[in-house]
């Protein structure tokens, strides 16, 4: 029987503030949770009819309309090394905007939409969304004010959420359809920007060169030395099943793929001086 794509993923918490009080969300087994509301549709029906909004609901409700939003995978944190930290002026009004450290992606808000990216790939300029099934968005709300509140969740929350934008990307790969095909840019520099991210912090080199093919994910992943640099060939699959579990990096060797039964999971690593590929095993927390 195939386990979940959160399998081995542990869940995530963040308070936000709702209604002058301190409330959780939490996401587990691959849903986003208002622990501190019994009925979010009572919620929402009493906002339509005029009544306060709840914040925690409406945070629900945007995760929802952005769960296909490939801008996440973009605009996300890449790893450790590479976090958004709010800010405030006059790029958000009404909030605070938000800068990536080290020298990543810096958004500029303009009257229509990200107006200036500056990144490693010249793929990501490539932003147009791309999303699944959303929920009515309220009249006021302001799809790139949302982006930016998923961006600035507490928890490791907008972590999970790039990784169930990427868990539902990468089975469409094996036979894509013309969205798909259209996306391949976007998931491309998904890829890039956190594979090239981990290879750069296992090798301590910050300025490594990397070729990135991203291959069929039938085909074997692999890193080999170039004159210039590394070059990796990486399925989009390995977000799902190596990045968004924080195994890129483990016991200072470098996750080419993994399989798993039950807590137990088999990685295929190699080490800095990219021999061939060795297992390695590791037990990650069950479902919680």
């Amino acid at each position: 029987m195939m386990s979940s794509w959160w399998a081995g993923l542990p869940a995530a918490q963040a308070t936000i503030s709702c209604g002058g009080q301190e409330h959780r969300l939490r996401w587990q087994a691959g849903e986003l949770l208002a622990l501190d509301h019994g009925d979010a549709d009572a919620e929402r029906t009493l906002a339509a009819l005029g009544g306060q909004r709840c914040g925690c609901v409406d945070m629900l409700d945007a995760w929802h309309r952005h769960v296909g939003d490939l801008r996440v995978l973009v605009l996300a944190s890449r790893g450790l090394t590479d976090q958004l930290s709010p800010q405030p002026g006059p790029a958000r009004p009404g909030g605070a905007g938000f800068a990536r450290l080290a020298g990543g992606l810096t958004p500029v808000r303009a009257r229509r939409g990200w107006a200036s990216y500056s990144a490693s790939a010249a793929s990501v300029a490539h932003l147009t969304a791309g999303r699944g099934p959303a929920l009515p968005a309220p009249a006021t709300a302001d799809p790139e004010d949302e982006l930016i509140d998923l961006l600035q969740l507490g928890g490791c929350l907008p972590d999970r959420l790039a990784a169930t934008i990427a868990a539902g990307w990468s089975p469409r790969l094996s036979q894509p359809d013309e969205a798909a095909r259209r996306a391949l840019p976007r998931l491309h520099a998904a890829l890039y920007g956190r594979a090239t991210a981990a290879l750069r912090a296992w090798l301590g080199k910050p300025a490594l060169a990397v070729d990135l093919q991203m291959i069929d994910g039938r085909r074997q992943p692999g890193l080999s030395q170039r004159e210039e640099g590394i070059r990796a060939e990486l399925p989009f699959g390995w977000l799902v099943d190596v990045w968004a579990k924080g195994l890129a990096v483990t016991a200072g060797r470098f996750c080419l793929a993994t399989t798993h039964s039950g807590g137990r999971w088999v990685l295929s690593t190699v080490r800095p001086d990219l021999l061939e590929p060795r297992p390695l095993t590791v037990e990650l927390p069950a479902d919680q």
